[in-house]
């Protein structure tokens, strides 16, 4: 039943996506609970997140398998929260071989539809910032 839910959320998304002059690729719409994006670079990536469970969606920076691109990017930190503009946890998970700067926008229930649009619409945006902020300081 779940899957039904995400594939009906990024349905609305790739929508959204268009209804915004298609600021980055549209993916094909599916039952995972993630949506990638391209930054620019094969270093890393912008993950979309959906947590119902904790009511948020993620928006995110992923660095795969680079600790210590993540560790450049954080030592410039200040700089780059600056630019950012909203509140991002950096996550370098020692523990994980991926690594991630991420946002956390609240207010996702698959029950409840009634500010998908809005949700969507700032997760949009959020995206755009991410990528235009972060392809500056990945060489």
């Amino acid at each position: 039943m779940e899957c039904l839910k995400k594939l009906t959320f990024w349905t609305l998304f790739n929508e959204e996506i268009i209804g915004h002059g298609k600021p980055f690729n549209i993916r094909k719409a599916n039952s995972d609970h993630w949506y990638n994006a391209a930054i620019g670079s094969s270093a890393c990536y912008i993950s979309i997140t959906l947590v119902n469970s904790s009511s948020f969606v993620g928006v995110e920076l992923t660095i795969p398998n680079n600790k210590d691109l993540f560790d450049s990017l954080f030592e410039k930190r200040e700089e780059i929260d600056s630019e950012i503009g909203f509140e991002m946890e950096w996550e370098r998970l020692d523990d994980k071989k991926a690594s991630k700067v991420i946002h956390k926008i609240y207010g996702l229930d698959f029950e409840n539809h009634d500010n998908y649009k809005t949700l969507m619409d700032e997760v949009i945006k959020k995206v755009i910032v991410l990528r235009d902020v972060f392809k500056k300081y990945i060489k």
